[in-house]
Order: C-alpha cells, then structure tokens, then sequence
C-alpha cells in the first residue's frame, strides 16, 4: 500500500482534484493552466464568478475590486431577502402566486448564505486545509478514483447554472415585454428598491448569488466524494489483508499500519466536518421548504401554462440535486467508515489462529471505527447516515401532503370563512 501511495504521488497531474507536491489547491493557491482545463472544479468556478479571493496571488487592486464588488452583492442580497420575507408577512395576498413567491423567497435565502460560507471558508483557509490533509493517507492516490464522478458533478452544475441564467434572461425579456402572465410569483416583490427601473438589479442581484450556491454546494460534493474516495481506496486494501501467506506471520504489523492510516483518514473527515456542518445544517433546513414550495408552485404550474412549467422545473431539479449531494454522499462517506469493522471481522486471518497481539490491534481498531461523530454532521445534532436520508424525504412528503390538503379545503370553501348563520 505504502509503495502504490508512491507511485501515485508521481503520477497524480496538476488537472486532479489534489495536487501531488503537497501544495494547496484550495483558495489560497494559484491556479495554474492545468488546472483551469478542468482540475480543481470548484474552485476554477469560484475563481470565474469573481468570488475567489487568495490574497496573496491576487494583484492588490484586483483583489480590493472583488472584494468590494461581493461585499456589495451581499448587502443588497440581505437587503432583498429582508425584503421579500417581511412583503410576504405583512402585505402578500396568498393566492396561486404564493408558492411560487415562497420559492423565489428560500432560493435568494440559499444563495446569501453560500456567499456568507464562501467567504468564511476562504478567510479561515478551510479548503486549503482540508487538500492538504487528503493528500497525508496515501498520497491521494484514492482521489483519483473519484476524478471522473467529480467531472460529471462539475458539468452538471455548469448545465444547471447556465440553464438557470438562460431562464433569468427570459424572465427579464417578458418584463420588459409586459408578459407578466408567465410569471406565476408576486411582481410586487422584485420593486425591492422603490422603482420599477430598478426591478432588473433586484433580478441581477438575484441571479448572481444563485451562482454563488452553485459554487458552493460543487465545492462541497467535489471535496465530499474526494474523501470517499480515499476512504473506499483504503477499504479494498484493507480486504486484502492477510492474503498473502508469506506475510501472514507479520499480519499485526500490517494491521497496526492500516490502523494508523485510517486515523490520519479519520482526521480529514473531522476537517471536513468541522467545515461543513453548519453549511449542511443551513442547507438541508432551508431545502425541505424550498422542496415544498417548488412542488406546490409546480402543481399550481401544470393547470396554467407550459411557460409556467418551463420555469418551475429547473427548481425541482436544483432541489432534488441539492438533497442528494446534502444527504446521499455524506451518508456514503459514513458507510464507508463503518464497513471497515465488517471487514475486520470477516477477515479470519486476524482472528485465527489466536495471537493476541492481533486481536487487541483489531479491538482497538474496532473501537475507533465505532465512533458516534466520526461523519459529516448537521451542525453536530446528528451524523448524516442513511436512516436521515429516510427521515428527510419521509418529512418532506409529510409536509407536502399537509399543504394539498390544506390547499384542496381552501379551494372547496374559496378560502372564504363563513359565519354561524351559514354553518346553521
């Protein structure tokens, strides 16, 4: 294992996720051509968006303009959502509009906060941290069976973000065109700014922190499946263990290496956690009512038009893609730390014949594996496994079917209270 580490420490190219010469590739480091050619995903499209900001190889006055440039995107995002939320509370009429309004709502609360966990994750040198450490196990070696899964990952995002642009151009066209029947929210909600021609800069606005969601949560499932992929490498070493009858006798020494190994693997994993946990908090709370809502706006889409359909698709996938990469790779990322006690007791090479040695290096082994925390958790209340993935859709649909009902009452009475004459 340790000579396939090596080898792969020559082999890994600038172009991978994790760069072999022990260099950061996060943030704060320099991309170089290699890596603009479809490397580091993540942080390549952060760079294009204007949001990368690695102080040290960033020209003064360029790095002064972009940060000036996000921290005013950012003002007038919070002042948006502020917006947005207290019109709906205060002065919305809740109609078929509503839904939709509400989505608009959490997805413009969603992007302000994956710029916020942008750029604290660049200011506290998060990223860079965490690259360092995939590469200490085995040379990243793992990474690199990752790297195609993480390209289609990076190209989806890339057709979703340009989908979404695309749709936002659209939007702007029909108000300039004055079709505002296509669009099913409250028209009310985009004069955040007091002036109709100011509506397109609310919109802007809007648009441009959706990328910065897009950046984000790429970042997040990139780094996310890098690490599984070390963890499964180290997986399938690891069941090989005691294959060969010639090292049989120095299995311990074998076993005591793997155990080492997987404790530096651990750390990673506790770097990654303590980076992310309050970010899949945010996002996987925020996601159950923007998943919601989005439905309901696309029930209320089918019975008016193709257009209105045309618009609330895009949010259904962008919720379905952001539960899957919130739940579905943390949880595998814990499936793979606890397949390792199956395969230690599976392995009989360890248990027989008896030495003891062996068997206190496999118990202690066994006990670091069974760690509770040791995952990706949601802000440290609980450890993303699969069972949560269950609960998650389970309280989705919950809710779901809460609000048709609710919504199929109103509809039968026309949302009109009557008195007691009528009820008599």
């Amino acid at each position: 294992m340790e000579k396939e580490a090596k080898d792969g420490e020559k082999q890994l190219q600038g172009k991978d996720i994790v760069v072999a010469e022990r260099r950061g590739s996060g943030p704060g480091s320099t991309l170089n051509e290699e890596d603009r050619r479809g490397g580091v995903g993540g942080v390549t499209f952060c760079n294009y968006t204007g949001g990368h900001l690695p102080r040290k190889d960033l020209n003064p006055v360029c790095f002064y303009i972009r940060l000036t440039v996000l921290l005013t995107v950012t003002v007038l995002a919070s002042y948006q959502v502020g917006f947005v939320f207290f019109h709906i509370i205060s002065s919305a009429e809740y109609n078929a509009s509503t839904a939709s309004t509400l989505v608009l709502l959490n997805w413009d609360f969603q992007a302000l906060l994956s710029v916020y966990f942008l750029i604290y994750w660049q200011r506290k040198n998060y990223l860079t941290d965490i690259f360092k450490l995939i590469h200490i196990p085995s040379g990243s070696v793992g990474c690199q069976k990752t790297k195609h899964c993480i390209r289609i990952v990076f190209w989806v995002f890339i057709t979703i973000t340009g989908t979404v642009l695309g749709l936002f151009m659209l939007q702007m066209s029909m108000l300039l065109l004055d079709k505002h029947h296509y669009l099913l929210f409250d028209l009310s909600v985009l004069n955040v700014y007091g002036n109709r021609n100011l509506m397109f800069l609310s919109m802007v606005v809007s648009c441009y922190t959706f990328i910065f969601w897009s950046v984000a949560m790429l970042i997040f499932m990139s780094v996310t499946i890098a690490v599984y992929g070390e963890l499964w490498y180290f997986n399938e070493h690891l069941k090989k263990l005691g294959e060969d009858p010639e090292k049989t006798k120095d299995i311990g020494d074998e076993l005591l290496h793997f155990y080492r190994t997987h404790c530096r693997l651990s750390d990673v994993v506790r770097a990654l956690d303590n980076t992310f946990e309050v970010y899949t908090f945010a996002m996987i709370g925020s996601n159950i009512p923007t998943t919601i809502f989005t439905l309901l706006a696309l029930f209320v889409s089918l019975k008016v038009s193709w257009m209105n359909i045309t618009f609330a698709v895009p949010s259904v996938v962008c919720c379905l893609l952001s539960l899957i990469g919130l739940t579905v790779i943390p949880a595998k990322v814990h499936s793979a730390i606890s397949e390792v006690e199956k395969i230690i007791y599976s392995n009989k090479a360890i248990w027989i014949p008896y030495v003891e040695k062996n068997y206190q290096i496999a118990n202690v082994f066994i006990s670091h594996v069974n760690q509770t925390n040791l995952g990706i958790s949601v802000w440290g209340f609980a450890v993303v496994t699969k069972p949560l993935i269950l609960t998650t859709i389970s309280l989705t649909i919950t809710y779901l079917s809460f609000f048709l009902q609710m919504r199929s009452s109103c509809d039968e009475s026309n949302c009109k209270p009557r008195n007691i004459t009528e009820l008599a």
